[in-house]
């Protein structure tokens, strides 16, 4: 049920509407029925922010780009897995085009503190033109070259990651994908 604010709110949005397109804001009736459509609109676009049944919001509110959802584990028996806590702990792994220079940061508060880091560890390192290749939170993220370019993937082990990285680079069409770095957002991922 919606709060008594959002009604409020709904309401104050109705009157000025109905005052843009001209109709009497002293019709209780036609406040009523855009404090509604209102309503029903901001629930929407609620809705496309949520993610369907048997899925879990996979990215954290804020983060530009859109929602990424992710299917909700199950053990050998069947019973859910709780998904992993939000990201506390970011990572970020950073080259140039060729991948000659490779540069990771990890252990950052952020995701934007932990890209920053890994260019400029990248650009230090001798690399020209750096860019991130991939940020992860708590967990690991992998880097791999194909004779088409570089392809990354995340997850939260190292292997996982590994699979996710090969994968991207192979249903690109890429030929010759190997691994060029892995790394953690936090020691405690390492396995």
């Amino acid at each position: 049920m919606r709060s008594k604010v959002q009604l409020t709110e709904a309401l104050k949005a109705a009157a000025i509407c109905t005052a843009d397109i001209g109709l009497d804001t002293k019709s209780r009736l036609w406040r009523h029925v855009v404090a509604l459509g209102v309503l029903i609109l901001s629930g929407y676009v609620q809705a496309q922010d949520t993610c369907p049944s048997g899925k879990y919001r996979a990215t954290p509110r804020g983060i530009p780009g859109p929602v990424v959802c992710a299917p909700i584990a199950h053990d050998r028996d069947g019973h859910v897995v709780a998904p992993p806590p939000r990201a506390d702990r970011w990572g970020a792994i950073a080259s140039d085009r060729a991948a000659n220079h490779v540069a990771t940061s990890a252990d950052r508060p952020n995701k934007q503190e932990a890209e920053k880091a890994a260019v400029a560890s990248c650009s230090l390192d001798g690399g020209a033109a750096c860019s991130v290749a991939i940020a992860y939170g708590n967990g690991c993220g992998a880097l791999v070259a194909g004779e088409h370019g570089l392809s990354a993937g995340a997850d939260v082990t190292k292997e996982f990651a590994r699979q996710a990285a090969m994968h991207q680079c192979s249903s690109s069409g890429d030929q010759g994908c190997h691994i060029v770095h892995v790394a953690c957002s936090a020691p405690s991922f390492d396995h």
